[in-house]
C-alpha cells in the first residue's frame, strides 16, 4: 500500500471495501470477521486502544480492541461472562400445615376480630451439592419442618413484640390478653408469644425460616445455607414470604 488509507466508523464506510481483512491487515485472525461483515458490524469498542494506532509496514489505523463483537446474524454477542450453577431443594408437603387463631393490628391502630385459618409452609433451600449430589438429604429437612407446624398447630398465637398489646398470666393459670379497649382470657397452654410484632403471614414465615436454619444448623453442622425461601398461605393464592441469602464472605 502506497498510500494512506482512512477508515471511518461511519456507515457509507465499510472496512471491507477499503482494507482487505485477511491479505492486508490480517484483522481475520485477531477478532473472528469475515471479509463479508463491515466495521459497522463491530461492537462496544473500547475506547482506550485508541483509532490512532499504525500497522506496522502500512499506513492503515488498527481497528481498536474489542470487548464484544456483533454477530451479524442476529443480535449482539457476549462474551467474557462467567455462568453461575445453583442447586436447591423444595419442600411442599400436605402435612405441613397448622390451625391457629390470630387477629392482625393495622397502622391505623384498627384491629381483625380473632379468627383462624389453616395455613399451608413451603420451603426451598439452597446450598451447594455435595460430593454426592445433594444439597440435604429430603428425610433430614421434613421431621424438622413437622415439628415446627407441629408446635404452632391448634394454638392461638401472640405478637410478643407489638408495642400496644400486653399479655399477663393470672394465678389461675390463664392468660389475660389486652388490646386498647378488648380483653380476652384464655388458657395458658392454648397461647403461643412469638417474638413478632403482628400474626402477619411474613411473619410467621419469617420465625419458621429463622427457626428452620438455626434448628438445621444444629443438628447438620456441615450444612451451610446459601439461600432458604419459606412461604406461608393463609388462604388459597395468599402467600406471605421470607428470604435470606447468605452476604458474600
Amino acid at each position: 500500500m502506497g498510500r494512506r488509507i482512512q477508515v471511518g466508523l461511519g456507515s457509507q464506510v465499510g472496512l471491507t471495501s477499503q482494507v482487505g481483512l485477511t491479505s492486508q491487515v490480517g484483522l481475520t485472525s485477531q477478532v473472528g470477521l469475515t471479509s463479508q461483515v463491515g466495521l459497522n458490524s463491530l461492537a462496544f469498542v473500547d475506547r482506550r486502544a485508541g483509532l490512532g494506532t499504525q500497522v506496522r509496514g502500512h499506513g492503515v489505523p488498527l481497528v481498536p480492541r474489542l470487548r464484544a463483537v456483533s454477530d451479524w446474524r442476529g443480535g449482539p454477542r457476549r462474551v467474557g461472562i462467567r455462568s453461575m450453577e445453583r442447586w436447591s431443594i423444595e419442600l411442599e408437603k400436605e402435612y405441613f400445615k397448622f390451625s391457629a387463631a390470630h387477629f392482625l393490628i393495622f397502622e391505623d391502630g384498627s384491629a381483625e376480630r380473632l379468627h383462624g385459618h389453616n395455613y399451608r409452609v413451603f420451603v426451598e433451600i439452597e446450598a451447594r451439592l455435595s460430593q454426592h449430589g445433594l444439597v440435604i438429604d429430603f428425610k433430614q429437612v421434613k421431621p424438622v419442618v413437622r415439628e415446627l407446624v407441629d408446635e404452632l398447630d391448634e394454638h392461638w398465637l401472640l405478637p410478643g413484640e407489638h408495642a400496644e398489646l400486653r399479655h399477663a398470666e393470672r394465678e389461675d393459670g390463664s392468660i389475660e390478653v389486652r388490646y386498647r379497649e378488648r380483653r380476652y382470657v384464655a388458657p395458658r397452654e392454648d397461647v403461643i408469644v412469638l417474638p413478632i410484632n403482628n400474626t402477619s403471614a411474613e411473619n410467621f414465615a419469617t420465625w419458621i425460616a429463622r427457626e428452620l436454619k438455626r434448628r438445621l444448623g444444629a443438628r447438620f453442622g456441615d450444612l451451610v445455607i446459601e439461600r432458604l425461601r419459606v412461604a406461608v398461605e393463609e388462604t388459597a393464592g395468599q402467600r406471605g414470604v421470607y428470604l435470606y441469602e447468605r452476604a458474600a464472605p
